[in-house]
Order: C-alpha cells, then sequence, then structure tokens
C-alpha cells in the first residue's frame, strides 16, 4: 500500500484557471458578514467523461451535482483571516460500479499588517478530486487526460512585503506545491506525478510613477518526484536478473529564473501586468541542462458595473504525464515547454442576466524522450454560460463547455462536451 504524503504548510488560495461559471467576489452585504453557506443543484449531460479517444472506452452519461460550500471572515484592524470549504457530489448514471466522483477544496487565507509599511499574506489550498482541471488550478493543464484514481494538491506560498522606502519595497516569498495520485504501479500517474515542487522568489519593486511600479526578480525551484512506485521496469543485461527500476526521482530539476517587468493601472478599471524573463534548467539525474524563456501577462478590465473582461499568455515549464517509452533518464520526457493564452468575457445583459465566455488554449511541446523530443500537445477548452440572479440569494444557470486534446501522439486525443443546468442558493 503506498503511503499518503502529508503536507505541512500554508497553501494558496486563488488560481490562474478559468471558473467554468462565474458568481464574482462576494459583495459587500456578503463580505461583511461572518459566515457565508451556499448549495447548488445541477444536472448535467457529459458525451465523454473518461476523456478517450473515439472507440469502445468513450462513454458517454447523464448526471447530477451536488455542491454544498461555506466561508468564514474574520477581519480585525491589523489581521483579516478567511476560510472556506466547498464540496462536490457527482452522479453519473452510465457507469456500473464508482458511481459517484467527488471533490474537496479546503482553504485559507491570512493577511496581518505588522506596521503599515510590513505586512504578511499566507494562504492554503487543498484540493482532492478525480477532475484534471482542478487539480491543475494553478494554470497548466499537465493532466488532460483522466485516471483511474482520485489525487490532492496543496499549494502555500507565503510572502512578506517590505516597504523600504516611499518609493522602493522588497517581496520575499516561498510557495510549496505538493501532488499525490491515488493511482498506483509501474507507470501510473503516482509515478509519474507525485511531487513536491518548491520557490524562494525576490522581488526588487520601484514606484515608478503613481499608477505604475517596476519591478526586476529571481527564483530558485525545485522539483522532487516523491512516489516510490516506478516509471518503468527496464530488463537486466543479465537475463537470469530481474528488470530494474527505472524510479521516478529521474526527472528531479533544480532552477534558476530571472525576470523583470511592470505593473500599470491605466484606471481604476483598467489594470496591465506583464514579466519577462529567462529560466536555467538543471536535470542532475538526466545530465541535462537547458535554457528557456518565461514571460507572463495578464489584462484585466471593468468595462461597464457588473461586466468585465480578462486576458492573459503566459509561458513555463511544467510536468507532464506522459515520459514515453525510454529506459533511462537521459531517454525519456523530463518535462514541457508549455505556453498558454486565456480569455474571459462576463457580460450583464440585464439587471438580473449574464452571459459569460471562456477561453483556455495550451500548447505544450516535449522536452527529452526518444520518441517525445519536440513533439506537442494542445488543450483547448471553451465555455458559455448564463446566471440569471432572482435576487441576491438566489440563482441558476446553464452552461455548455467543450473540450479538444490534439496529440502528436495520435492516441492520447480527444473532444468532450458538457452541458449543464441548475440552481444555487447563497446565504
Amino acid at each position: 500500500m503506498k503511503k499518503i504524503v502529508a503536507s505541512l504548510g500554508l497553501l494558496a488560495l486563488g488560481a490562474a484557471d478559468l471558473p467554468a461559471i462565474n458568481y464574482g467576489d462576494l459583495g459587500v452585504d456578503a463580505a461583511s458578514k461572518r459566515w457565508n453557506a451556499s448549495l447548488a443543484l445541477r444536472g448535467f449531460f457529459d458525451d465523454n467523461y473518461n476523456t478517450r479517444a473515439d472507440g469502445p472506452d468513450k462513454r458517454s452519461s447523464p448526471g447530477f451535482v451536488v455542491t454544498p460550500g461555506a466561508s468564514f471572515n474574520l477581519p480585525g484592524s491589523r489581521t483579516h483571516f478567511s476560510s472556506l470549504v466547498n464540496y462536490s457530489m457527482i452522479y453519473y448514471q452510465d457507469r456500473v460500479i464508482n458511481k459517484v466522483d467527488q471533490n474537496v477544496e479546503l482553504g485559507m487565507k491570512l493577511n496581518h499588517k505588522f506596521t503599515e509599511r510590513y505586512t504578511l499574506r499566507a494562504e492554503d489550498l487543498f484540493t482532492f478530486s478525480s477532475e484534471p482541471e482542478l487539480i491543475d488550478l494553478t494554470g497548466t493543464v499537465t493532466v488532460p487526460i483522466r485516471g483511474d484514481g482520485d489525487g490532492m494538491r496543496n499549494l502555500a506560498p507565503i510572502e512578506v512585503d517590505l516597504q523600504l522606502t516611499r518609493l522602493f519595497s522588497l517581496v520575499v516569498g516561498y510557495q510549496n506545491l505538493w501532488y499525490n495520485y491515488l493511482d498506483t504501479g509501474v507507470g501510473s500517474y503516482s509515478a509519474l506525478l507525485d511531487r513536491f515542487e518548491q520557490d524562494f522568489r525576490i522581488d526588487a519593486r520601484w514606484q515608478l510613477r503613481p499608477t505604475t511600479v517596476g519591478l526586476i526578480g529571481y527564483t530558485f525551484g525545485l522539483v522532487n518526484y516523491t512516489s516510490s512506485d516506478p516509471l518503468s521496469l527496464v530488463p537486466s543485461s543479465d537475463p537470469s536478473a530481474p528488470p530494474e527500476e527505472l524510479t521516478s526521482d529521474s526527472r528531479n530539476s533544480t532552477s534558476h529564473n530571472l525576470y523583470v517587468g511592470f505593473e500599470h493601472s491605466f484606471s481604476g478599471t483598467l489594470k496591465l501586468e506583464m514579466r519577462a524573463g529567462v529560466n536555467y534548467y538543471d536535470y542532475a539525474e538526466a545530465n541535462s541542462s537547458s535554457l528557456s524563456p518565461s514571460f507572463n501577462l495578464a489584462l484585466n478590465y471593468l468595462y461597464l458595473p457588473g461586466s468585465s473582461m480578462r486576458f492573459g499568455i503566459n509561458q513555463a515549464r511544467n510536468a507532464t504525464d506522459n515520459v514515453g517509452s525510454g529506459t533511462s533518464a537521459e531517454t525519456i520526457a523530463l518535462d514541457q515547454d508549455t505556453t498558454t493564452v486565456y480569455a474571459s468575457v462576463y457580460h450583464r445583459i440585464t439587471a438580473k442576466l449574464t452571459g459569460g465566455l471562456n477561453v483556455f488554449l495550451q500548447h505544450s511541446v516535449y522536452n527529452g524522450g526518444l520518441t517525445l523530443d519536440g513533439q506537442a500537445d494542445d488543450y483547448v477548452t471553451m465555455s458559455l454560460s448564463l446566471i440569471h440572479r432572482f435576487n441576491r440569494n438566489w440563482s441558476a444557470d446553464i452552461e455548455y463547455s467543450h473540450y479538444e486534446l490534439i496529440s502528436d501522439e495520435t492516441t492520447r486525443s480527444y473532444s468532450r462536451n458538457r452541458i449543464t443546468a441548475g440552481v444555487r442558493v447563497l446565504y
């Protein structure tokens, strides 16, 4: 039995991935309350819930989702603490066994001002799910294909903001990101993706203008794969000897990221952030190193009351669920270079009706591997939604979502469509 590693630390709320349905931040009334509770009931039809290519393994199913949730706020003169818990039960009519999936999200956030110039921010999010989009809420989808087991993730940033002068400040931060998949065995998701990712960051920030901040920063990163399950079994040169294990830590790496950037507010409703730099990666077990660019752009625009749009581009490296058929650290895929483009628009059509459009495009190129090096996966998601608010507590929504994986390894490619409709109550 594989042991489940406990992750300690403060883990992050907030994520870069696009939400399926956006209810916005809590309003003034809700935010001023010590606690809030919600319950959503939705029915759905999913034409490829297994995320498989055309064939006998591609299955469709109607079903329903029950999603209760609660949050707690504790404001203070210097310290603000908040927490949340969300649970989802997803029932699939088509399944013969294991008809129910469960998703759990637990989080907390702490903001403490030691003085007007020194601030501590720490956040926490634990996720348990079978859906890859929920496990990869940090932005890049590393598992576009659904596995046979559930997964857990902890995201843990903590940072201190030091306002040293009126124009100059330092931000020092640490982030711990932990993944643990319950699918076990040779070549399982546990072998491929169980890991700790740690980042140590320092940013120097200058207030160039009242609406513009320039920055230069450095991040040191560590990726350590933790599974006791091997990636594959390699035949020994001695026919009488048992096969050797290609261990998961063959892909361990360290990285150095140097970047510059700026944050600019064109107005109170239009904001732009950008960072660009270079990453150096070292893979000790694979006797390999490489350089790659890093880039992040985020544009947020509140163009009308109750209406907003968001656009972003991100370039980074990420883990992958596919290492190919190599037999050593030098001949397997180590990770992927990924470019992500996302956009969303939420428009208030009437005082009570809001329409939403989300688009997410991801192009991932394999780094390493005898048969994979230079090949790519393209992952696309798109959703359209309508939300009708009857009053401040009750709302109804309907959403259509499309998912598409186009891979140079054609056996991985699939398309998926899902339609969901239901009601939600917030108290």
